[in-house]
């Protein structure tokens, strides 16, 4: 039997706030994006509230936020190096109760994923700090000339978007789907 333990980051395996939050929040403060950069964002996420507040689509709302990365157009891919390297070694706070959830899937030889609407570089960083080997399967961001374009590379690793990866996975790596299990803390996750 091929099982795997598939792992939400945002919520699931880090407190809020989100790592994204954490970076634009850096990225905010360093002067690299500013009100402007949110409101590239403004009419996909305004239609996408108004049809779920009145269509009763709320994957759709979250799908939406996932997508919409116009803010971080023109920002240089060093930005993220750069806050990751401000960071503290160790210093993204990890839920307690995850971790030994994946220590007891390794222990068991089970695989251990993170799946994840995270930005891929802030999952991959903190694969670093987890204790165990991990595969990653997070949003990738499309660049142009060391900048990011604000469009997400394939699609965002949201709502039915995240089962479609586990699926990919699953056959990738021949993996036993009845078997194994998944943790995440939001409607998109289900």
């Amino acid at each position: 039997m091929n099982v795997a333990a598939f792992f939400d980051i945002d919520g699931t395996l880090v407190p809020p706030p989100s790592l994204e939050k954490r970076f634009l929040r850096y990225l905010f403060w360093r002067g690299t994006v500013g009100w402007t950069s949110f409101a590239r964002c403004a009419a996909p996420l305004l239609r996408e509230t108004l049809r779920a507040l009145f269509g009763g689509e709320r994957a759709g709302l979250e799908f939406a936020t996932a997508q919409c990365k116009a803010y971080l157009a023109g920002v240089p891919t060093t930005a993220m190096d750069a806050w990751l390297g401000w960071l503290a070694p160790h210093s993204i706070e990890r839920i307690p109760e995850a971790l030994r959830r994946i220590d007891w899937h390794t222990r068991q030889g089970h695989r251990i994923f993170l799946l994840s609407g995270t930005l891929r570089p802030l999952a991959e960083a903190l694969a670093r700090l987890i204790p165990a080997p991990v595969r990653i399967c997070a949003t990738q961001l499309e660049c142009e000339g060391g900048r990011y374009t604000g469009r997400v590379h394939g699609e965002a690793v949201c709502g039915p978007a995240k089962a479609r990866a586990m699926e990919r996975l699953a056959a990738e790596y021949s993996l036993d789907l009845e078997h194994s299990y998944a943790y995440g803390d939001s409607f998109a996750d289900r």
